[in-house]
């Protein structure tokens, strides 16, 4: 495990939750095979916030399609938000 690296329970399993430097053009990557998610740093804090709720989604439920997963997060976050939570 590298170092930083968080682990999350997430439908009974171990997950890995790394923030890396880059990703592309992609702001959180989530790999059920190796049950990693990866999110990608430098982002505004929100959509920091959004990209871990939605790759989070994809663990959870990931035969839920796309843009569910991407209305669901964004509401998810935007709540969350307003009530104060940040990512540390």
């Amino acid at each position: 495990m590298a170092k930083g690296d968080r682990i999350l329970k997430i439908r009974g399993q171990k997950w890995r939750l790394r923030f890396v430097p880059y990703l592309g053009e992609a702001e959180g990557v989530c790999n059920k095979p190796e049950r990693t998610i990866r999110i990608a740093l430098g982002k505004p804090g929100q959509d920091t916030l959004d990209s871990i709720i939605h790759e989070v989604l994809h663990a959870a439920l990931w035969d839920l399609d796309e843009d569910a997963v991407f209305t669901t997060a964004n509401a998810i976050s935007e709540a969350l938000w307003k009530l104060g939570y940040r990512v540390k």
